[in-house]
């Protein structure tokens, strides 16, 4: 069965570690992708440039063995 995990951090390095370690008990699963993408949000209302907060995510997509 295909199966999607969705993980979101603050940190890029946060992230790839999240990634990392979900793979690393990848035993009885087969990789199909893996999609990438990131965010700004601005912070307390201000539409600047200067405050926002950027949020990394990746979707994982897997399909699980029986």
């Amino acid at each position: 069965m295909t199966q999607v995990l969705v993980l979101s951090e603050y940190s890029k390095n946060v992230l790839q570690q999240d990634i990392n370690e979900f793979l690393s008990g990848f035993h009885k699963s087969r990789l199909i992708d893996i999609k990438f993408s990131t965010s700004m949000i601005p912070d307390d209302g201000d539409l600047s440039i200067t405050g926002y907060t950027i949020i990394y995510s990746a979707l994982i997509i897997y399909e699980e063995s029986p």
